[in-house]
């Protein structure tokens, strides 16, 4: 199977801290509390693709997208 950009990059970033602008840094923390607070499912991956989020949880419970706009 092979990768996309985007999991390649993915893959390379993780683990890894990033300094992001405010703005960002924002909308990201944002993200992550609605994630943490409404969410009631066990996340395995969480994606950002430009102006959206992908969260794909634990055992092929689904997949939901957030719009950062």
């Amino acid at each position: 199977m092979s990768k996309t950009p985007s999991a390649i990059l993915n893959s390379k970033i993780c683990g890894k801290k990033a300094f992001l602008p405010d703005n960002v840094e924002n909308s990201v923390s944002t993200v992550l509390s609605h994630i943490l607070t409404v969410i009631n499912k066990k996340i395995d991956s969480c994606v950002f693709e430009q102006n959206k989020v992908r969260i794909i949880f634990k055992k092929n419970e689904g997949r939901t997208y957030i719009d950062l706009q």
